[in-house]
C-alpha cells in the first residue's frame, strides 16, 4: 500500500527547502515535477523507489546523488505494507503542545498536572546548598535517527563546474554533420540549380587543462577541498582533456642557488635584480599519484597538453606557514619561465585568502603570475584570465626568456 497523498507534499517540501539550502539550483518546477511524477505512480512501490525518483530529478552528478540520498534517508520513514508513516526524528515540541490543547483533557486534569509540577518544585528546592542532586544511571536510549556528515566546501560540485565550463576553445573537427548555411547559398547561387547542402564539422571544445596540484606538507589540511575542486573539473568541466599531477612544494627544483648572492644582504630579498638572469626550468619530474610515488618526465606531460593548453597550479605557495623561502620563490620563477615554451595561459589557485600570502613566498609568487583564492570568484577570475582577459601583475615575466 503506498503512503498517504496527503502527506507527500511536508515531506517532499522539507527535502527540497534543504537541498536549496545547500546550492541546488532547484526551482518552483522542479518540485511541482516530482509532485507530478508521484501522482502518476512513480516512486510509490518502495522506500528506494522514492529515493531513486527524487535523485534522478534532482541531481545532476554523483556527488549531488549522495547529497540528496543522505538527506532523504534522514526524513519520513514509511511502512509501505501498512500504509502509515513512521517518523524517523524524535518527538518535537510541537507534539507537547497538541498534548495540551487537546479537548479531551479536563480543567482539573490540567489542574492537577501543574500542582504535580509544583510539587516536584518544592521537592528539589529541600536539597541542600552545596550538594549536587544524585542521579540514576539510567541508559540513554539512542537516537531514532543518524547523524549523516557531508563535506561543505567554500565552492561546491556544480560551482566549480560552472566556472570551468566557460572554458571554451571552440573547434571545427570531425565528421561534416552540421549544415553550413552561408556555403549551401554560395554553391545555389553560383551553380543555377538545386544542390545538395553543403555539411561542415561541428564546434567541438578543444580546451586542454593541466593541473598541478602541492601535496604534503603545509597542503594537508587542503587535500579534501583540492580534490573535490578537481573531481568537478575532470567529470563535468566538459573540457577536452584534464590532466592532473602532483608536486611537493615546487613543480621543478634544480635552479641554481648562486643566483641568489647578489641578494644575500636582504632579508627579504626579491628577485626583479636577478629576474633577467634565472633559466627557465623544462627539465625534471612530476607525480602522477597522490602518495608522490609514480614519476614522470614533466617534458613528456607538457608535450601532452601543449596543443591550445592551460596551466592551473594549485598550491598556497608557502602561505599556509607563513614563511619565505628565496629557494622556493627562485625554482617557481624558473618553472613559471620554462612554462611559457608552450603555454602563456598559466593561473596559480591558492587555497588561502588573498589576506594570508603577506610576508610569504606566495605574495613574491603573485608579483609574477596571476595567482588568484580559491573561493567562486576567484575561480572565476582565474577562468577569465585563461580566456584570454588581461591580469595585472605586478612583476610579469613576459620578454624574459632568452
Amino acid at each position: 500500500m503506498t503512503p498517504a497523498a496527503a502527506d507527500q507534499p511536508f515531506f517532499l517540501w522539507t527535502l527540497f527547502q534543504q537541498l536549496r539550502r545547500r546550492g541546488f539550483p532547484l526551482g518552483p518546477n522542479d518540485y511541482e515535477t516530482v509532485r507530478t511524477a508521484l501522482r502518476v505512480g512513480f516512486g510509490l512501490a518502495s522506500r528506494d523507489d522514492l529515493r531513486a525518483v527524487v535523485i534522478a530529478l534532482w541531481a545532476s552528478s554523483r556527488e549531488e546523488a549522495a547529497v540528496v540520498a543522505a538527506l532523504f534517508d534522514q526524513h519520513v520513514s514509511w511502512d509501505w505494507e501498512a500504509g502509515d508513516p513512521t517518523v524517523t526524528a524524535s518527538t518535537g515540541p510541537e507534539d507537547h503542545e497538541s498534548a495540551d490543547l487537546d479537548p479531551s483533557h479536563s480543567d482539573e486534569d490540567l489542574v492537577s498536572e501543574i500542582t504535580t509540577g509544583n510539587d516536584v518544585d518544592e521537592s528539589l528546592s529541600t536539597t541542600p546548598v552545596g550538594t549536587l542532586p544524585t542521579f540514576d544511571n539510567v541508559e540513554v536510549p539512542p537516537l531514532p535517527y543518524e547523524h549523516v556528515f557531508l563535506p561543505q566546501y567554500p565552492v561546491d560540485f556544480r560551482s566549480v563546474a560552472q566556472a570551468w565550463r566557460r572554458l571554451r576553445w571552440p573547434i571545427r573537427y570531425g565528421p561534416a554533420t552540421e549544415l553550413d548555411i552561408d556555403a549551401t547559398v554560395r554553391r545555389r547561387c553560383t551553380d543555377g540549380v538545386v544542390s545538395p547542402p553543403v555539411l561542415r564539422p561541428r564546434q567541438r571544445n578543444r580546451a586542454n587543462v593541466l593541473l598541478l596540484v602541492d601535496r604534503h606538507g603545509s597542503m594537508t589540511p587542503f587535500h579534501s577541498y583540492v580534490r573535490h575542486v578537481c573531481g568537478a573539473i575532470r567529470q563535468v568541466g566538459r573540457l577536452h582533456k584534464v590532466g592532473v599531477f602532483y608536486f611537493h612544494d615546487t613543480p621543478l627544483e634544480g635552479t641554481d642557488p648562486s643566483l641568489l648572492s647578489p641578494l644575500s644582504g636582504e632579508l627579504f630579498p626579491r628577485l626583479d635584480a636577478v629576474l633577467p638572469d634565472v633559466p627557465p626550468l623544462v627539465d625534471g619530474i612530476l607525480m602522477q599519484d597522490e602518495d608522490l610515488s609514480v614519476p614522470i618526465d614533466a617534458a613528456e606531460v607538457f608535450a601532452d597538453y601543449e596543443e591550445r593548453g592551460a596551466l592551473v597550479v594549485l598550491s598556497d605557495g608557502g602561505a599556509a606557514r607563513g614563511g619565505y623561502d628565496p629557494l622556493r620563490l627562485l625554482d617557481t620563477v624558473a618553472f613559471l619561465k620554462g612554462t611559457r615554451r608552450w603555454t602563456n595561459r598559466t593561473v596559480w589557485l591558492n587555497p588561502l585568502s588573498p589576506d594570508a600570502w603577506t610576508g610569504s613566498t606566495a605574495a613574491e609568487t603573485a608579483r609574477h603570475v596571476p595567482m588568484f583564492p580559491m573561493d567562486r570568484t576567484g575561480m572565476y577570475r582565474a577562468v577569465d584570465v585563461l580566456r584570454g582577459q588581461p591580469a595585472t601583475i605586478e612583476r610579469p615575466l613576459t620578454g624574459l626568456l632568452p
